[in-house]
């Protein structure tokens, strides 16, 4: 089955889902972020552009009834849009702390935390976050240096950080909200 109306890309899909609604982004061949949404049991409609161009995939994430859209810019620097269920998108927004990366975001929320990771122009792992309604706290180091985009998920009150290590191996580090992580 494929996702309707006609969209295109190179690159990973990014989807996350609020309530029983279910939304993916891509980087489509134009360089343009376009999302797609769907009710469940329901078709897709059309690929919305949403006005910001990347050379990455996004990433995605639901926290309460919003949805968030993360992506690289073309000036490395990371963005963010995110909009309540049923209504549109907020303008683009620049996160705190002036994180910059060569590779797409990776991005999860716990309860009403949003987190996004991202791999700095360094190659030093570093993660960001905000509260619900909240600024986001600035870029922090997660004490890791890798070649390519992290990974992100998260499970009840914990969220885990995966990565590459220069020889091929996936490591991981987690950590239950409001705690330090467990280490690598």
């Amino acid at each position: 089955m494929e996702v309707e109306g006609e969209g295109r890309t190179r690159f990973a899909p990014a989807s996350a889902a609020v309530g029983t609604h279910v939304f993916v982004a891509i980087r489509g061949d134009d360089g343009q972020i376009q999302l797609n949404q769907a009710d469940e049991d329901r078709p897709f409609g059309s690929w919305q552009a949403m006005k910001f161009k990347t050379d990455v995939a996004p990433a995605l994430a639901a926290v309460g009834n919003r949805i968030f859209v993360f992506a690289k810019g073309l000036d490395r620097r990371i963005y963010a849009s995110q909009a309540v269920l049923g209504q549109p998108f907020s303008g683009w927004f620049e996160l705190q702390g002036g994180g910059q990366t060569d590779a797409s975001p990776a991005a999860a929320a716990v309860g009403t935390h949003v987190f996004v990771a991202i791999k700095g122009l360094d190659g030093s792992l570093q993660m960001n976050q905000a509260d619900l309604g909240h600024a986001f706290s600035g870029w922090s180091s997660l004490n890791l240096r890798t070649q390519t985009a992290p990974g992100l998920a998260s499970v009840r009150d914990r969220i885990f950080v995966f990565a590459t290590l220069p020889d091929g191996r996936v490591v991981l580090n987690q950590a239950v909200l409001g705690q330090a992580f467990s280490g690598w």
